[in-house]
């Protein structure tokens, strides 16, 4: 399923033919020329809150940091509670700084998670920072992300009592 994209696919081998109805794969022409669509409609439509957001994390994932940071300030202004699109522009303005999230980035991080103590991404970023800082810290960050998700705590692997 992960390759084909279809429940019909699950027992489909990596690199088989697909299935009827598998996903098709978009090369990187066509990925550009949709965003370039994109951004074109909401140069016509600038009050689109869902559009910036898509355009923002598709030049996330395709690596273009400045045009995501650009469309993802355009989302923040027009929804600044918004936690994920605060993780979103922290990852790209990360990306931008050489991957490092000290600084603006990590505000954003600790507000959206203030918004959404729950948030996954924020939540990775936050331990990511934590585990930056020292493996101790990011213990202690890893048990809180995970009673802020409503999961169990448990006691480090090296502090388990052998049987």
């Amino acid at each position: 399923y992960a390759w084909l994209g279809t429940p019909e696919a699950i027992g489909v081998a990596p690199g088989a033919p697909g299935t009827p109805g598998a996903a098709s794969h978009t090369g990187p022409a066509e990925t550009e020329a949709m965003l370039a669509r994109l951004a074109e409609r909401l140069a016509q439509q600038p009050d689109d809150a869902e559009g910036w957001s898509m355009l923002g994390r598709s030049y996330l994932v395709t690596g273009r940091h400045a045009d995501a940071v650009a469309a993802l300030e355009r989302l923040r202004a027009l929804r600044p509670g918004d936690a994920q699109a605060l993780v979103d522009l922290a990852d790209a303005k990360a990306m931008l700084a050489g991957r490092k999230l000290d600084g603006e980035p990590e505000q954003l991080i600790r507000r959206a998670l203030e918004i959404d103590p729950r948030n996954l991404k924020g939540l990775a970023l936050a331990g990511t920072i934590a585990f930056d800082r020292g493996v101790d810290r990011a213990v202690a960050t890893a048990g809180n992300m995970l009673e802020k998700c409503g999961m169990e705590k448990r006691a480090p692997i090296g502090d388990n009592e052998r049987r």
